[in-house]
């Protein structure tokens, strides 16, 4: 997997790590997704979203996941930074008629499939692991281009502050947690070097908001000093 870095060279990740979780189950990942508009998010969030689905027919998918699916795959409402979902038509092991199972594949992929967007792939997985190469390719496909989204987003986070004029301090703060959270993901997908540059960057920016904070301490004991000095008191001024 080659991933364009910050700095305009190329990354080359050899494999990540992934950890297979239910979002049915496990409730941090629904959790996770009411903030998945926060950069402090991104790294968290699953890259990957299978969605499994079975049926018999094109009548029974119609009936109960059609609707519901295509919901799931609009693009418009969706984030760059989002899981990439992968649609996965699991055929039932004890239906051998082909027609049924051809027209469900051919229906989902026409509604919920999206060539303009790299994503909304749908697999047809059958017995004897039928399908399972082509799931694998998908997964892999959808995670370099999930990765590869959420480092340009971390980017151009980074970039908006750092473009404005000044940086205050609560811009700093912000742009703090954006480079701690981009290292993060840099350093999980295997990106080490990417990790090693925001971590040397953020140490750089801890010197830079202790200087201000003993400048703005400097500061405010010089301002109260004086103000001391121009109390009145009731004899006049001391």
């Amino acid at each position: 997997m080659a991933i364009k870095s910050k700095v305009g060279a190329v990354s080359r990740v050899k494999n990540i790590p992934i950890k297979v979780v239910s979002s049915t189950h496990d409730k941090s990942i629904s959790r996770l997704y009411h903030h998945r508009k926060s950069p402090m998010s991104w790294f968290r969030l699953p890259f990957v979203e299978l969605v499994v689905f079975s049926c018999q027919d094109y009548d029974e998918y119609k009936r109960n996941f059609r609707l519901q699916l295509r919901a799931m795959a609009d693009v418009e409402s969706r984030l760059p930074t989002d899981p990439i979902p992968i649609f996965v038509y699991v055929q039932p092991p004890t239906l051998d008629e082909p027609k049924g199972p051809s027209r469900v594949v051919d229906a989902a992929t026409k509604e919920l499939g999206d060539k303009s967007f790299p994503g909304n792939t749908v697999v047809h997985v059958a017995k004897n692991m039928f399908g399972i190469q082509e799931l694998v390719e998908s997964i892999r496909a959808a995670l370099f281009v999930s990765v590869e989204a959420r480092c340009s987003a971390y980017h151009h986070e980074a970039g908006a502050i750092m473009a404005t004029q000044s940086v205050d301090d609560a811009s700093l703060s912000e742009l703090y947690l954006i480079k701690d959270s981009a290292a993060a993901l840099y350093e999980a997908v295997g990106m080490h070097q990417d990790a090693w540059i925001e971590y040397n960057e953020l140490e750089a920016m801890i010197e830079e908001m202790f200087s201000r904070m003993v400048a703005h301490a400097s500061t405010s004991d010089h301002d109260e000093s004086k103000n001391i000095q121009i109390i009145p008191n009731e004899q006049g001024y001391g």
